[in-house]
Formats: structure tokens, C-alpha cells, sequence
């Protein structure tokens, strides 16, 4: 057991309400800045996810000054990457790169329906252009040791420190609080669920290798971990989640 975010998380996507985008995002404990990182040069999207001030919220600490409690770090993927639109393209690829030996990064990419690239057996994913996230595993700025014993998890959640602290400003039409909507409406939920048609995990030779002879040293700063995912591909068709006051608001 460990107290949260002690070994950090990785959230390749996440989003709230009617967003049409969704956020790659990484929360973890002091010390792992993002500052060295420049949009438009390390990944491509919609920039920065803002703090509490308008700032851009590199901090990927969960406690981080001018940043929500909680927030971390985040970089918003391109448009159309989750609510109706995503939807109605039928869905889309998303792809993670947990690297944290050999290039010492993390790096996401969203690819819509029809333009995702040939993966196969070997993925290059240094031939699939800029990412649409890119973070930071250089000990100048965040050490790997920041994510460790990482698992894969799909969840929905309702109300919650994210999408519960903004529904009021999100979905004012309810004239409610964002937890008795849930309990007075659970029908508005019938389509809050994940389609995934294709899940897929990688390992790359180099960073398992380089993670052996650490091990072999005596050097590890992964205990435990087993196993380094390179790319994990989910393939996810209509019916995504879209939060709160999502199937009201659809019909309206």
C-alpha cells in the first residue's frame, strides 16, 4: 500500500462534461516540474492545462502553488478527442510512452479514426511525428523514480475533485449540486461507459535491457515494476463517458 501519489499517475486521458478535448496529465509528489518543456517543440496539442491564476500548469506536484488541489500537470490533446465529436467520428487511437530508463520521457498521441499509423509487431513511434503530450523524466526536472508499480486502470468517475468542483460552472442549467444529480438522475448516465476494441502492450528491448543491468548493479530506481510499457494502444468507440450532465444535455 502506498499514500496517493506517491508512485504518481499517468493519466493518458481524461476529461469532464461536454469537453470536446480531452488531457493528458501526471500526478505525482513534490519535485517534478515541467518547466523545460516547450509546446510547439516537444508535442503539439492545445498547450498547457491553466492553473488557478491563468497559469500554465507545468507543476505536476498534486500540491503546487497557483495550481488546483490536485491538478498536476497537464497538456490539452488536439479537438476531438472526447465528448460528442469523438463520439460521432466513431472514436479514435490513443498511444503511451512510459520510457523511463533509455529517453527518460513520457509521451502520448491521440490519432483520429482513419489516420492512426501501422503499428504491428514493432512500433516505431519515432516516425509518428510530434506528440500531442510530452513530459519530462530528466533528473534535472523530474526523476523516474516519481512513477513506479504503475497499473492500468479505466475509470469513471462521478462528481469527484475534478469534474465535481466545476460542474456548477459546466452545467448551472441543473439548478443542483453535482452529487444529487447523480442520485436523482441515473438514467442521464445510461451512456457513461468505455467501448474498447483493441488494447495492446509493448515492451521495448532497450529499456528492458537497460532496466536488467541496473537491477544486475544493484541500481534500480523501479522496484518491482516487472515490466516497462512502451505503447499502449486503446481503441475507443461511441459511447465514451462524458461525466456529468452529459445525455440531459445531448438531448436538450
Amino acid at each position: 500500500q502506498h499514500s496517493w501519489p506517491r508512485w504518481g499517475e499517468y493519466d493518458i486521458l481524461e476529461s469532464i462534461h461536454m469537453l470536446d478535448y480531452a488531457t493528458t496529465t501526471l500526478h505525482t509528489r513534490d519535485s517534478c516540474d515541467q518547466r523545460a518543456v516547450n509546446e510547439g517543440i516537444d508535442f503539439i496539442g492545445q498547450g498547457w492545462a491553466a492553473g488557478t491564476a491563468s497559469n500554465k500548469a507545468k507543476n505536476c506536484w498534486v500540491k503546487a502553488p497557483q495550481q488546483y488541489d490536485n491538478q498536476g500537470c497537464g497538456q490539452k490533446l488536439p479537438k476531438g478527442s472526447f465528448g460528442p465529436a469523438f463520439n460521432r467520428a466513431g472514436g479514435g487511437t490513443f498511444v503511451a510512452e512510459w520510457d523511463p530508463i533509455v529517453n527518460k520521457r513520457l509521451r502520448t498521441w491521440f490519432f483520429p479514426v482513419g489516420q492512426e499509423p501501422e503499428i504491428g509487431d514493432r512500433p516505431e513511434p519515432d516516425l509518428w511525428g510530434v506528440p500531442n503530450s510530452f513530459f519530462t523524466l530528466n533528473e534535472k526536472w523530474c526523476t523516474a523514480a516519481h512513477f513506479k508499480n504503475m497499473r492500468m486502470v479505466f475509470d469513471t468517475t462521478f462528481c469527484g475533485d475534478y469534474a465535481g468542483a466545476s460542474f456548477n460552472g459546466y452545467c448551472g442549467w441543473t439548478n443542483m449540486k453535482c452529487e444529487a444529480y447523480v442520485r436523482s438522475k441515473p438514467n442521464d448516465f445510461s451512456n457513461a461507459y468505455w467501448s474498447i476494441q483493441r488494447l495492446d502492450v509493448y515492451e521495448n528491448d532497450a529499456v528492458m535491457a537497460a532496466e536488467s543491468n541496473q537491477m544486475v548493479l544493484g541500481s534500480s530506481s523501479f522496484p518491482g515494476l516487472g515490466l516497462v510499457f512502451l505503447l499502449l494502444v486503446a481503441v475507443l468507440a461511441i459511447g465514451l463517458f462524458y461525466f456529468q450532465c452529459s445525455q440531459r444535455r445531448l438531448e436538450a
